[in-house]
């Protein structure tokens, strides 16, 4: 009788224990799947890229459809003098494949769909996206602890690109390739 008790019991946990290792993974994807988890993990990963580039890096709203896809509106990323160095409407990752043991990304698709991206060089010429890049990129870092991101296709849809140099000359004709804005870009580069 004392035996029957103690089998039970040891099945009872065991059964417990089994169904937690299923449901616990099972519980954070459903999780995942909802927006409002999806958007605050969203927002907290754009605050500490933030605070790693020394800039305002913001997302409005992110949709993550069975980890293949992402699709974030209203992304916003500032340059140290707060002005906007890239504003995306919309925008479309698409998702091949990620290796975590061999650490890289691969995209099959960046589309970026009503942008506006403004760069210029300052008076000692250093580029407004230098200091993001500089602040991201860790020097301490190894070859070996990078990550690689690849990208199959990119993508500009009703998209502006500004580019202005600080010692900006004034041209009649031609190209002024130190005062330049393009606008209504439709571009794909494969």
């Amino acid at each position: 009788m004392q035996l029957d008790k103690g089998i039970k019991k040891i099945l009872k946990i065991t059964g417990i224990f089994i169904l937690s290792v299923l449901a616990i993974p099972l519980l954070v994807f459903l999780l995942l799947q909802t927006n409002r988890v999806q958007n605050y993990a969203t927002q907290k990963i754009a605050s500490i890229l933030g605070s790693k580039a020394g800039t305002e890096i913001s997302v409005g709203y992110v949709s993550i459809d069975f980890l293949n896809r992402v699709v974030l509106k209203d992304v916003l990323i500032k340059d140290w003098r707060k002005d906007t160095l890239i504003y995306s409407k919309k925008t479309v990752v698409g998702i091949s494949d990620i290796s975590y043991k061999k650490k890289y990304i691969a995209l099959s698709k960046v589309e970026f769909e009503k942008a506006y991206v403004h760069l210029y060089s300052d008076s000692l010429k250093n580029m407004n996206i230098t200091y993001i890049i500089d602040n991201l990129t860790d020097t301490a870092d190894t070859a070996s602890s990078r990550w690689i991101i690849m990208f199959k296709q990119v993508g500009l849809e009703n998209s502006a690109f500004r580019l202005d140099d600080y010692y900006k000359t004034k041209q009649d004709t031609g190209v002024n390739f130190s005062d330049m804005f393009l606008d209504s870009l439709n571009i794909r580069i494969k």
